[in-house]
């Protein structure tokens, strides 16, 4: 199992800290992924007053993959940021 990280900045519920957690061990199941970092922080979007953006780096054989991602709330963003990252990897099969 690679080493995860999971950082919710002020202003996110740390209660989705559990649910990235889980998501992205779930990706880790699937890829031989060396490490993985998630942030989660509060941005400002006019249509979403309450957005999180989730950003994603994935280390996987030597490559960096990114993803970030913005939902109206923490699940949301999660949700986008991992399916993103797996997209991501899926075309970065070394």
């Amino acid at each position: 199992m690679p080493t995860v990280h999971v950082e919710a900045a002020s202003g996110v519920d740390p209660a989705f800290l559990d649910y990235a957690l889980e998501r992205t061990r779930a990706l880790c199941a699937r890829y031989p992924i060396d490490s993985l970092d998630v942030r989660m922080s509060r941005t400002r979007h006019p249509a979403m007053p309450a957005a999180v953006r989730t950003d994603v780096t994935a280390v996987w054989a030597g490559r960096t993959v990114r993803t970030r991602a913005v939902g109206r709330c923490a699940r949301d963003a999660v949700e986008a940021a991992v399916d993103g990252l797996d997209h991501g990897l899926r075309t970065a099969r070394p």
